[in-house]
């Protein structure tokens, strides 16, 4: 039996958008489901809120039993689970106790639409999960749960840090019984156009990648940079084919965001798998970076871990 899936819920039909996806990845990895609502009371001070957490821990496990029962009738065995206090810190401690390979969650990336579903809970728990995160975007309701054989994209840079994403998606991969798309996006100098010698023009721009910081160069007018990484994408699917997981290799000239985005849906990918920093949440290393960009303008449901270097954690 494989580890267990955590689902985070909070009462709203915008966080139990993270069921179907669970559900159909727990059928496909022979994986039960562990639904869990984080319980708190606020109250004034002095007074005593006791009656008050009982009902709301009562409220809880009925609500997280009547899903439970739903999701027997359709074959899916799920555990609940009510903690009392703040979301983010049981989410993580929950499944830390339950060895839960995954948490699937739903989020968004631009405004508050539920009681924790704000972006700050999502935003806490990836910075301090120690599994990888299924996030699922609420406002892209029409997209299908993993189905079967299904391609799982993969950016990749040549960096560690990218890298250690590919253990997580192999595992995915094989437990779903289906395939690999590397994708990498060639990038091409851009910025301020200058002239050299007569008759050379340069662009003197930067050159970056999803995980490396930029720095300065210089190409000719709309060149694209040159960094080998058709070889490294086939000596990564190589290794990868070896060990047993069909791969493909996807380079592309563009914006990394774009190229991305793009691949995962023309390759009809159910996941795209990236890494995203250890030391701060969604928003501070990833909004407005290259995996938060992903998340906001993607539709491929996002499954992110957080990673120090070349170790995911």
């Amino acid at each position: 039996m494989a580890t267990p899936i955590l689902v985070p819920l909070d009462g709203s039909e915008l966080a139990e958008l993270a069921l179907p996806h669970a559900t159909a990845l727990g059928r496909h990895m022979g994986a039960s489901l562990v639904l869990m609502r984080a319980v708190q009371v606020s109250g004034l001070p002095g007074t005593d809120t006791t009656d008050a957490q009982g009902r709301a821990v009562q409220e809880a496990e009925s609500y997280l039993a009547g899903i439970a029962r739903l999701l027997a009738e359709r074959g899916v065995m799920a555990e609940t689970a009510t903690p009392y206090g703040e979301a983010a810190g049981w989410i993580v401690e929950e499944a830390r106790l339950r060895e839960a390979g995954l948490i699937v969650m739903s989020t968004h990336g631009r405004s508050g639409m539920s009681r924790w579903m704000h972006g700050s809970v999502a935003e806490q728990v990836l910075s301090k999960a120690t599994v990888p995160v299924l996030m699922v975007r609420v406002w892209e309701r029409e997209v299908s749960p993993v189905g079967e054989h299904p391609r799982l994209l993969v950016p990749l840079d040549g960096t560690s840090f990218a890298e250690s994403a590919l253990p997580v998606a192999r595992e995915l991969a094989q437990r779903l019984a289906g395939d690999l798309v590397l994708v990498h996006a060639k990038p091409v100098a851009q910025t301020n156009l200058a002239y050299g010698a007569p008759g050379a023009p340069l662009w003197h721009g930067t050159y970056s990648t999803p995980y490396m910081q930029p720095f300065p160069v210089a190409y000719p007018v709309g060149a694209t940079v040159d960094t080998g990484h058709d070889s490294y994408l086939r000596r990564v699917a190589g290794e990868l084919t070896h060990e047993g997981t069909v791969v493909e290799i996807d380079n592309r000239d563009g914006d990394v965001v774009e190229v991305i985005t793009d691949a995962a849906r023309e390759h009809g990918a159910a996941l795209v798998v990236m890494a995203t920093s250890a030391r701060t949440g969604l928003r501070r290393a990833a909004l407005g970076s290259i995996a938060g960009e992903v998340l906001r303008k993607g539709a491929t449901p996002l499954v992110l871990l957080r990673s120090t270097g070349g170790n995911v954690v």
